[in-house]
Order: structure tokens, then sequence, then C-alpha cells
């Protein structure tokens, strides 16, 4: 299996450790194929890294200096682990003192990566929040552990404060959803708001809402599909990858427990853009992701 052309470091040495999780076992979505993204995004980045290392690339952070450019930062690639080694190897990489970073895969590793950290701040005494980017809520309670329960699941985790967590991008949400984001009162952005307010407040409003410590969760069906037609489960009128990109660079400095990009089906993508949206958002989180946290006991 090939690596990451950004991957330039050990486990030891690097601060952001990349692993996939090549599985869709909890998805009951009709069309299939997200067990495939981790291997078509390694593919594809590095097709892309051979054509930037020539110079030849338009793919820059928006921030050039040289200390902003994701090639210095030290990235380590572990291949492809299985679902079933997913809260082990996260809190690993946490325990160590680094970012991890997830490529699913469906939505339902989220939960085992949230698991983690729930026991690493159960460790610190410390509650946690999560930005998370979605078409639909996934917030399902009558059948639990697959991708559409992962946020009521996740509810139970006694670290996370799912008041101060926020659900950005949502259009598709069941009747049985909404009753259950009223009842554990989780802020939420609407998709309509990235037309009725500017985008600078959405960020704001993120931002004033989550706590100090930040997991972010990305399901790569909250963007259009006329900018990320490869999902399997997609959803007319999302946002913009332009917005995305926006929220990933406002967003993502508040984040010191790592984060996840979920349910990229290449099957269904149209020239790879959909893995490039990808690659680009990994790259932007890589860039602007805080280190995790250390130190003393503290309640939040």
């Amino acid at each position: 299996m090939n690596k990451f052309a950004l991957s330039n470091n050990a486990f030891g040495s690097a601060d952001f450790v990349v692993f996939g999780v090549a599985d869709e076992t909890g998805s009951t979505a009709k069309r299939k194929g997200a067990s495939l993204a981790p291997a078509e995004i390694r593919r594809v980045f590095n097709k892309f890294e051979i054509i930037k290392k020539h110079g030849n690339s338009f793919f820059e952070p928006v921030d050039t200096s040289l200390e902003r450019i994701v090639q210095n930062f030290k990235v380590c690639d572990l291949g492809d682990i299985e679902k079933k080694d997913a809260r082990s190897q996260a809190y690993r990489i946490l325990d160590a003192g680094k970012v991890p970073i997830c490529i699913g895969g469906d939505h339902s590793i989220t939960h085992e990566i949230l698991h983690s950290i729930n026991k690493k701040m159960q460790n610190l005494g410390q509650k946690f929040s999560v930005v998370y980017f979605d078409a639909h809520p996934d917030f399902i309670s009558s059948h639990t552990h697959y991708y559409g329960s992962v946020l009521y699941d996740a509810s139970k985790l006694d670290m996370l404060d799912i008041e101060k967590s926020v659900l950005v991008g949502i259009r598709e949400s069941e009747k049985e959803e909404m009753e259950n984001m009223r009842k554990y009162k989780i802020k939420s952005v609407p998709i309509f708001d990235f037309k009725a307010k500017p985008i600078g407040s959405i960020a704001s409003f993120i931002r004033k809402t989550v706590l100090k410590n930040v997991y972010v969760s990305i399901d790569m069906d909250v963007v259009d599909p006329a900018f990320a037609p490869g999902v399997d489960v997609p959803a007319p009128g999302g946002i913009s990858s332009l917005d995305m990109l926006y929220l990933i660079k406002s967003v993502a400095p508040l984040s010191n427990l790592g984060a996840d990009i979920m349910e990229l089906s290449p099957p269904h993508d149209i020239n790879s853009i959909t893995s490039m949206l990808c690659i680009k958002i990994l790259e932007e989180l890589i860039v602007s992701l805080k280190k995790p946290i250390h130190g003393q006991r503290r309640m939040h």
C-alpha cells in the first residue's frame, strides 16, 4: 500500500498521524464505495504531489509563508487499520501527544474515535466539543451504532458536551433526528444560513459555541454534489467547496483533538474532484490544527 506523499516522519517524531479505516460496514446506504476512499485519496494525492514538486500546481495553502506550507509539518501515515482497532490506535496517538487524522470509511467510524477521545478527556478531567459537518444530523436513536446514529451514540459519552457542539450544513433531517436535536440541545447551522448570513458570522458562531477542546468531523456529503459528487448519500443544496475550505481554515485552529474526513465514495466521483477536495481539506487541516492538550486535571 502506498503512503501519502506528505508522510515524512516516523510515528515517534511526527506531530500529525494520519490513518485510514477502509470500512463501510456501518452504512446502510444503497450506494457503496466509502471503503475505497483511503486508497483513492492516497493515489490521487501522490499523483498530485508529483505535479506539485515540479512547480506546476495551483494548489497551495492560502498562507504561503514558509512555516505554513504543509510539507514543513511532521506527518506520519500509519496506513490502514481495522475498524475494531480504531479506538486503541486513536487513543495511542492522542496519548503520545500527537494529532490523529482519520480517513474513512463510513461515518460510524467517528464514534470509535470519539470513544477514545472521551477516555483521554476522562484522564484529564476535561470536557470536549465536536464540530460535525454533515448533510444529515446522524441523530437517529431507534437504531444505534451505525452511520445514522453517530451523534446520538456520542451523546452518551460522559465527557462530550453535546450542548457545546455544533452541526454544520444539515439539510436532510428525519423527524426523529429533529426531536433528538431539540432534546439534547445541540447547536446547528442549517444550510440556508449560508445564504442568509455572511460566512464569517457562521465561523464566529462556531468559535463562540465550542469549548477549548474540540474534534472536527467531516462527512463529504455536507458539500454540494456540484462540488463533491463522489459520496454515497448525495444531498443537493450543500456548502460550496470554497465556503467549506473557509470554515475548515476558521474552525481547525480550535481543534486540539484531531479530525476525520469520511464518506468519500470513489466509484461515484467524477474526474476525482471529490478526492481533490478531500486532499485540500486534509492539507488545510494539517496547517491549521492545534497540538494536543497536556497538563493538569481541570473541569470545564
